[in-house]
């Protein structure tokens, strides 16, 4: 095996990282692909790890607001409220519904600042 293959398989490179009082938000790099992982402070467990598309595309933590399911977070405040920013076109038919101001989102809404609460 190559080095360049070796430093591929066992290392991880961080991509970015978001700290509350409670949770970790980590995006690396391992083996070629891109993984989001959520780490509980409090008890010391991964919460979430998944692989994921790019961020900027739609990539990103699983969740029923977002069509394709994806999104990754801006900002993290300390009572864990994840803030992101995504086109209009990408919410789901529920999350309009369910939101403040309860219309139909177009493109020139575009971005919507959304903020969530984990589960």
């Amino acid at each position: 095996m190559s080095r360049k293959q070796t430093l591929l398989d066992e290392f991880v490179q961080m991509v970015d990282m978001k700290e509350s009082e409670t949770l970790i938000y980590v995006l690396a790099i391992h083996r070629q692909a891109l993984k989001g992982i959520i780490l509980d402070k409090v008890k010391g467990t991964v919460l979430c790890s998944q692989a994921i598309a790019m961020p900027q595309r739609g990539g990103g933590i699983t969740n029923d607001l977002i069509k394709g399911s994806c999104s990754w977070p801006s900002y993290i405040d300390d009572s864990n409220a994840m803030y992101m920013l995504v086109p209009a076109t990408f919410f789901t038919a529920s999350a309009v519904k369910n939101s403040a101001s309860y219309k139909e989102l177009q493109e020139d809404d575009n971005p919507v600042l959304l903020k969530v609460y984990g589960k």
